[in-house]
C-alpha cells in the first residue's frame, strides 16, 4: 500500500479459527498484520490483513481515479463511502485524525468465493458479478450456500452484507428493521431523491428510476432503520423477509401532490405587518393552496370559580378529552372534597358529539401548592395516563415526607375515568413531570426536570440540573431513561411527539442557554433561553437535533406530528441578530413574538412563520389537520399581526397554516377581559377542539353558563369545523 494505514484493534468480535475455514482468511498465505495494535483485552488476538491491492481498489472505486495513499485527503462523504464499503466486507472501521481505524472484524467471503457460489446456485458461469442482476430467489440462495461455508451474512442493500452477533442483535432490535415504511415516509425520502419537479412527474414505478436514484432512496432508508431493497420486479421488499413487499401506487403520488406531502420550491414572503414567513422548503401541495377556514361548532365552559382548561387531546372515541386546573370546590367542581388546598386538577371527558362524560380530579389536605397536572395522553388500550408534580405530604407513598419538596406524580385512568394507579417518582430534590405521550408498544414516554441523584432518579448525575426522557411500561415500569445535563436554572422537556413506527421527537428548552452535556456544536447558547428539538428512536438512542434558537429567549412551547414523519413546533422568541440560527432574518416585534417552525423527519428547517405585536405573543398549542395545521395563539398585544384583537390585556385567537407556511384564516375567541387559548387537538383532520380560560362573559363568550367574571376564571372548550 503506497501509505501505511494505522490499523486499530479496539474491539474483537470474530476471530479466524483456522486458515481454510473462511475465505477471507485462507484464501491469502498472509500472516495478520504485524503493525496491528490490540486493546489490553485482546493484547493475544490477531486479525486477518485485509490485502492492500483491495483497500487500494476500494478506495480508487470511490474516488473513480486514482488515489494518493492518503487517507486524510477524502473528503467526509468518500470517507463514509469507504467505511460503508469495507462493512460489506465485514470490517467495521471509522476515519479519525486521517488515519483508518478498524474495530471489529466479521470472517468475509472474497469476490471470487462469491462468484464461485453465484455459479454453483446458477449453474453456469454467466454472472457479470453485478448484485443488481442476481433475482431475489438467487439472493437467497446464495446466501444459504455462503451460510452452510460458514459465514454470517445477510444480502444487504448493494451487495452481500457479513455481520456478527452483535449487528445482528443490534439490527432486529430497531423499530423498523422487520417493517416496510410507511407510504408518507417513503414519499418524504422520494421528496428528497427526485426533487420538485422529479417527483411530480414521476410515474411511481420504481424501475424508472436511475440507478443512482434507486440507490439514494435506499440509502436513506436504511440509514433510518429499514433493511430494505429493490426486486427484480421493481418492488420495495424487506431483505430478509423478501415476501413482505411494496409496490409504490402512482395513484397515491399524485393525491399526496394533492395534499401535504409533496414538495415545493423555496419561496419567500411577506404579508400583513409583523407577520412573515420565510425559508419556506417544506413539504407541500404543488396545486393552487387548500383552503382552510375555521368554523365554530359548539362551545362550552366548565368548572367554577378560578379554573381553566390547560390540555387537550382528541380521543380514540371520536371526542376529546380535557386536562384542568381549579382552585375551589364549586360550581362543577362543588362534589369535589373540600379539604383539599392549592391547587387541584382534572381529567374531564367530552363525546363526540362535545357532550360531558365524565370527570375525575386530583387533590391533596397536607400540601403548600397542590396537585398540577401538566399533560395527559391515551394509551394504546384506551386508557389515559396524565403526568404532573406535587408537594402533597398526605398521599400513602409519602406519609413520612418532611419537606414540601416536589414530587413528579403520574396517574393512569381507564376509558371510563376510574383511577387505575398512582405513582410518584422522587428522590430528595425536585422533580416535575412535564409532558406525556403513547407509544405503539401500549407504554408512554414522559419528559420531566430532576434535580435529585438517589431515590427514583440514582442513577443521575449528581450536583446538577437534569431534563429527562423516560420510557415507561403501561404499569409505570420505567423501561429506560435518557438525562440531558445543563447547567441551567431551568431545563425541561415542555412536549413530546411519537410516531407510529416508535420515533420519539422531544422538545427541551433551558433558560440561561443551553449547556448541554452532550456533542451538539450548533448549541453554543445562543441567548437567555435556548430550545432544541431532538429525535430518538424507540430504544432511547438519539438520532438527530435541530436548535431553535435566536439571540434572546426561544422558548418552545407546543409540539405536533406532521403529516411526512417530521414535526411542527411553536413558542415564543424575544429577539435575534444572529445570521446562524433558525430565525435568521426575523426582526422581532415587541416583547416576544409568536413562532411555528415546520421540520422534516431529519429536522431540516422547512419553513419558519412568525407572528409579531409590541406585547408578549406565543404559541401554545398546535395539531395537523388535512391540508395544513390549525394552532392556537395567546397574546397580550392589539397592533400589527393582531389588530384585529384587543378586547382585554390577554386574547385568545385560533388560526389555520397550510403545509406550506401560508397562514390562512384567524379566528378570535375573545371578551371585554381576559381569554387565554392554552392547547389544541385535531380529532379526524377535520376537526378540533381549543380549549383555555376566560374571565369574560360577553362577545365570544356571551351566553356561556357557567360564566367567567371579572375577578375569576372559567374554563372552555371550543369545538371548530377546519376546512
Amino acid at each position: 500500500m503506497k501509505n501505511t494505514v494505522l490499523r486499530v484493534l479496539a474491539s474483537l468480535t470474530a476471530v479466524c479459527l483456522t486458515v481454510s475455514m473462511f475465505a477471507a482468511c485462507g484464501k491469502s498465505s498472509k500472516e495478520p498484520a504485524d503493525s496491528l495494535i490490540a486493546s489490553e483485552t485482546f493484547v493475544n488476538a490477531t486479525v486477518p490483513e485485509m490485502d492492500e491491492d483491495d483497500l487500494d481498489k476500494i478506495i480508487e472505486d470511490i474516488l473513480d481515479g486514482e488515489w494518493d495513499g492518503d487517507i486524510s485527503s477524502l473528503t467526509e462523504e468518500q470517507a463514509n463511502d469507504l467505511i460503508a464499503a469495507l462493512k460489506q466486507k465485514g470490517y467495521s472501521a471509522a476515519v479519525k485524525d486521517g488515519r483508518l481505524v478498524y474495530y471489529s472484524y466479521t470472517p468475509t467471503a472474497d469476490t471470487s468465493e462469491i462468484a464461485e457460489v453465484v455459479q454453483e446456485v446458477r449453474g453456469d458461469s454467466s454472472w457479470d458479478g453485478k448484485y443488481r442482476s442476481l433475482s431475489s430467489e438467487e439472493k437467497a440462495q446464495v446466501q444459504e450456500k455462503l451460510k452452510a461455508r460458514g459465514y454470517d451474512v445477510e444480502p444487504g442493500k448493494n451487495g452481500f452484507t457479513f455481520v456478527n452477533e452483535a449487528d445482528r442483535k443490534a439490527q432486529t432490535t430497531r423499530s423498523s428493521y422487520n417493517r416496510l415504511p410507511t407510504k408518507e415516509q417513503l414519499s418524504a425520502v422520494l421528496n428528497d431523491t427526485l426533487g420538485v419537479d422529479g417527483f411530480v412527474k414521476w410515474d411511481g414505478n420504481f424501475s424508472s428510476l436511475t440507478e443512482e436514484q434507486q440507490k439514494n432512496m435506499l440509502d436513506q432508508l436504511n440509514d433510518y432503520g429499514f433493511d430494505v431493497d429493490l426486486n427484480d420486479k421493481g418492488q420495495l421488499y424487506v431483505v430478509h423477509a423478501p415476501e413482505n413487499t411494496m409496490v409504490y401506487d402512482s395513484a397515491y403520488s399524485a393525491a399526496v401532490i394533492d395534499g401535504t406531502t409533496a414538495p415545493t420550491t423555496t419561496v419567500e414572503t411577506t404579508t400583513k405587518a409583523g407577520e412573515t414567513t420565510e425559508n419556506v422548503t417544506g413539504t407541500t401541495a404543488a396545486k393552487e393552496e387548500e383552503k382552510l377556514p375555521i368554523e365554530k361548532e359548539q362551545l362550552a365552559t366548565f368548572g367554577g370559580a378560578s379554573s381553566s382548561f390547560r390540555k387537550v387531546i382528541a380521543t380514540k372515541d371520536g371526542g376529546y378529552l380535557a386536562l384542568g386546573w381549579f382552585n375551589y370546590a364549586v360550581g362543577d367542581y362543588a362534589d369535589t372534597d373540600t379539604g383539599w388546598k392549592e391547587m387541584r386538577s382534572s381529567l374531564v371527558k367530552y363525546d363526540k358529539n362535545g357532550k360531558f362524560a365524565w370527570k375525575i380530579c386530583f387533590g391533596s389536605k397536607k400540601t403548600e401548592q397542590g396537585i398540577w397536572l401538566q399533560d395527559v395522553a391515551q394509551l394504546k388500550d384506551g386508557s389515559y395516563v396524565a403526568v404532573g408534580y406535587t408537594d402533597a405530604k398526605d398521599l400513602p407513598e409519602r406519609t413520612d415526607k418532611t419537606s414540601f419538596d416536589l414530587d413528579g406524580i403520574l396517574f393512569r385512568v381507564s376509558s371510563s375515568g376510574e383511577l387505575i394507579w398512582r405513582k410518584l417518582m422522587y428522590g430528595t430534590q425536585n422533580e416535575m413531570y412535564y409532558s406525556v405521550a403513547a407509544t405503539p408498544d401500549g407504554g408512554f414516554v414522559t419528559g420531566a426536570r430532576s434535580d435529585s441523584s438517589d431515590g427514583a432518579f440514582a442513577d443521575l448525575t449528581p450536583g446538577v440540573y437534569k431534563a429527562i426522557l423516560q420510557k415507561m411500561d403501561a404499569d409505570g415500569n420505567v423501561v429506560w431513561t435518557d438525562a440531558l445535563n445543563s447547567g441551567a436554572l431551568a431545563a425541561i422537556i415542555p412536549g413530546i411527539a411519537v410516531t407510529d413506527e416508535g420515533a420519539i421527537y422531544a422538545a427541551y428548552y433551558a433558560a440561561g442557554g443551553t449547556t448541554l452535556q452532550m456533542d451538539m456544536a450548533q448549541l453554543a447558547g445562543y441567548g437567555g433561553g435556548d430550545s432544541i428539538v431532538i429525535k430518538y428512536n424507540a430504544n432511547g438512542e438519539m438520532l438527530t437535533h435541530r436548535a431553535i434558537a435566536g439571540s434572546g429567549t426561544d422558548q418552545i412551547q407546543c409540539i405536533a406530528l406532521a403529516p411526512d414523519g417530521g414535526v411542527i413546533v411553536g413558542g415564543s422568541f424575544t429577539k435575534n441578530v444572529r445570521e446562524d440560527s433558525v430565525f435568521a432574518g426575523k426582526e422581532n416585534q415587541g416583547r416576544s413574538d409568536a413562532f411555528l417552525v415546520r421540520l422534516d423527519a431529519r429536522l431540516n428547517v422547512q419553513w419558519v412563520k412568525t407572528f409579531g405585536g409590541d406585547q408578549r405573543d406565543t404559541f401554545t398549542g398546535v395539531a395537523a389537520v388535512k391540508g395544513g395545521f390549525v394552532a392556537c395563539v395567546s397574546t397580550m398585544s392589539s397592533n400589527d399581526a393582531f389588530s384585529f384583537l384587543g378586547n382585554g390585556k390577554y386574547d385568545a385567537f385560533v388560526m389555520t397554516v397550510t403545509e406550506n407556511g401560508t397562514a390562512v384564516e384567524k379566528y378570535a375567541m375573545g371578551s371585554s377581559n381576559d381569554d387565554e387559548a392554552m392547547a389544541v387537538a385535531a380529532a379526524d383532520g377535520r376537526h378540533a377542539a381549543v380549549v383555555g380560560m376566560t374571565f369574560g362573559a360577553n362577545n365570544h363568550f356571551i351566553d356561556t353558563d357557567p360564566a367567567g367574571s371579572n375577578s375569576k376564571s372559567i374554563s372552555y372548550i371550543e369545538r371548530l369545523k377546519i376546512g
